[in-house]
């Protein structure tokens, strides 16, 4: 793909479907703006005359299919009038100057601090194998085959995908699910369940370093108000934690109700 020296459009939206797995679809939109200031006419010649592209974008990945077309219909008949619409294209039409990649790496310094909630938008899924976690000495049968189960009926009910080993290795991020139980220790602490999820990162002093770490996480502790709260009531809640958190993330966005502006009652009769 050839590097753009130059944008001749102030606005470009790319949808590009992609085969996602077990072959559903998959729709991503790109929409980017670039915005470029009027010159100085009494600079003349001088390189630092020429106006520097601004560029701001909109990325959304895995957008329902009609939201994602209703969207760029939205956007036709705009299209249409300042330029050219529905154009299609063998690759992404998007490679900018800057690195080797083509990409240009975001202003690091500007960025704000997320939500752990705001690590769950986007996933297209999470990996999951609970089956070799270790529960309570005292745990009547196995605790980590149970949890494994739990966690794939409520995953299920969700309509949260469950990726298998293979499919997390190719997925943006590679999320993996985990669960720990942490025992007690008297006068000091009481026995835990927590459940993390963890993804790749880039280091943000250093983006060509990757690690992996905990992006969201739950955890259920003993309680002294209630005795009979066990290992596997903290480990369901845990795992029902991460179901709500993923559907809050998850939830559309409710379309936005334009006011109507009321006149006043006449006065008298």
């Amino acid at each position: 793909m050839s590097k753009l020296k130059h944008w001749t459009l102030a606005g470009l939206l790319a949808a590009f479907p992609a085969v996602a797995q077990d072959g559903a679809e998959q729709n991503n939109l790109w929409f980017m703006w670039e915005h470029i200031p009027q010159s100085d006419p009494l600079c003349v010649g001088a390189e630092e005359c020429a106006p520097e592209s601004q560029l701001r974008s909109h990325f959304m990945m895995n957008v329902p299919t009609q939201d994602a077309a209703s969207l760029f219909q939205r956007l036709e008949p705009s299209a249409q009038y300042y330029g050219n619409a529905n154009l299609t294209h063998d690759q992404l039409p998007i490679c900018l100057d800057g690195p080797e990649n083509g990409l240009i790496p975001p202003d690091i310094a500007a960025l704000e601090y997320a939500e752990k909630i705001d690590t769950l938008r986007g996933l297209a899924g999470v990996h999951a194998d609970l089956r070799g976690v270790r529960g309570p000495a005292t745990f009547k049968g196995q605790f980590g085959v149970e949890a494994h189960n739990f966690l794939v009926e409520v995953l299920a009910e969700a309509g949260i995908p469950l990726l298998t080993k293979e499919q997390v290795e190719t997925t943006p991020g590679r999320p993996v699910l985990g669960l720990r139980f942490s025992p007690e220790v008297h006068g000091c602490r009481p026995w835990s369940v927590s459940l993390s999820l963890k993804q790749d990162m880039l280091l943000s002093r250093d983006l060509t370093l990757m690690l992996s770490g905990t992006t969201w996480s739950a955890s259920q502790s003993q309680s002294e108000a209630d005795a009979d709260f066990s290992p596997r009531d903290a480990m369901k809640n845990a795992i029902l934690s991460f179901v709500e958190a993923w559907q809050l993330a998850h939830k559309p966005p409710e379309p936005e109700v334009a006011e109507t502006e009321q006149k006043p009652a006449s006065e008298g009769g």
